[in-house]
Order: C-alpha cells, then structure tokens, then sequence
C-alpha cells in the first residue's frame, strides 16, 4: 500500500504541482504558525494513550479521540523536528510510545525512539520531554478544496488522464487503501523541506536550512556536552 500511494503521490508531483500549490501553501501556514501549536503532555491517560495535548494560550488539556488522515508537524521548542502524515492520533501515540521507549517490537517511531536512546546513553537531559510541541490539520479541513480542483495530465499513449479519477480506482480495487492518502504524502514531502526538519530522511532533501535547525538544536540546554 506505501509504494502504492508513493507513486500516485509522484504522478501529483509530477504534473499537478501547480494545481496543488495553493493547498499546501495553506497546510503550510496552518502547522508553522504558533496559534496551532499543541504542546505534548506525556502521561499515562485512562485511554492508554500516553499523552495529552495542550493547546496554546489555556490550561486545559485534551486528548485526541477519533482518528482522521491529516498532516503533522512535531517541533521541539520552535525548532521543526519531525514532519509526519498518516492518522493523526495514532502516529502520535506512536512517536509518545517511542519518546517513553515502550513501543511494541512490531511498532517503530524512529524520530522517538532517537530521544529515548539518546536520554538513556546521557547524550540528552530528560527535560527534553517537556519541549515537544505538535500541529496538524486533518484533511477533512481541505477535502472539499482539494474535490475541487480538476487534475488531468496528457499522456502520448493514453491521452487525457484524470488523475483523481485513477487514484479512486486504486482505492476501489484495493481493501483498505485510502484514496486521499497520496496526497497527504505530497504535503508531507513539501513541508518537511520546506521547514528542514531534522528528524526527516525519507523524500528529504539535505539543505542549509536543515543544517541550521540541527546547529540550533545542538546549542539547546537538554544537549549534553558529550553529544
């Protein structure tokens, strides 16, 4: 199913990235800015969850119930560490999972469990623990945009191809496939670039912008000076 969405999330980069443009600038705009910043709690919550989520300027908490498709963006302090897309809630139990180091062997979160391995060598201070912060946008937030906009492309041997069309082909043929999924992997691939985070090897392009996050993360506090 990944390489499936990966390459429909190609065909959309490919030949619809202008189209698509507008969408991800908004994505964009909506995880970087601080009023959608989430910081995470870790505990133990009556639904196992192992975090709660705080939202900016309140003291009250809330937990994510429902899972939806969306995109994420997790930032340590304001830095961007880890940019994520899938179901929302359970990446994040996932990556908590992973921060704790209780994930199951079948489960893996490696942005999380780099913190966990790098508390336990003394690389980092555990009050590292205390500086996660996380914003995301379900896609049900864009889906009306995204159904609106026409996607063909020409081809030499087939003629005109409606991309959306073909996409929900695949997702009619096979069980359990998302059909909004490819595109949820194009934003991801963007804003992980885009914001350089650190955490990020898949699709990510090395860049100065990266090389800075990491230099700012380095001089940050919980970084031992054995690092």
């Amino acid at each position: 199913m990944t390489k499936l969405a990966t390459n429909l999330q190609k065909m959309l980069e490919i030949y619809h990235s202008d189209d698509l443009q507008p969408i991800v600038d908004h994505v964009l705009e909506h995880l970087t800015n601080p009023l959608s910043r989430h910081r995470i709690i870790l505990n133990h919550t009556e639904r196992g969850m192992g975090y709660e989520l705080q939202p900016p300027n309140t003291k009250r908490y809330i937990v994510r119930g429902d899972g939806e498709l969306g995109v994420y963006q997790i930032y340590i302090d304001d830095i961007p560490y880890y940019t994520g897309e899938g179901i929302i809630n359970v990446r994040l139990g996932r990556f908590v999972k992973a921060l704790l180091g209780e994930q199951r062997e079948d489960e893996n979160h490696k942005p999380g469990e780099y913190i966990y391995d790098s508390i336990q060598k003394g690389k980092l201070k555990p009050e590292i623990l205390e500086r996660f912060y996380v914003s995301f946008l379900e896609f049900s937030k864009i889906r009306a945009w995204y159904e609106s906009i026409k996607l063909e492309h020409e081809s030499p041997l087939e003629g005109t191809i409606n991309t959306k069309q073909l996409i929900e082909q695949y997702s009619r043929q096979r069980k359990g496939f998302d059909m909004y999924k490819p595109m949820t992997y194009y934003i991801e691939k963007i804003v992980m670039n885009q914001l350089g985070s650190i955490m990020n090897t898949n699709n990510q392009i090395i860049s100065d912008l990266k090389y800075t996050n990491e230099q700012r993360f380095r001089k940050k506090s919980f970084v031992s000076k054995t690092y």
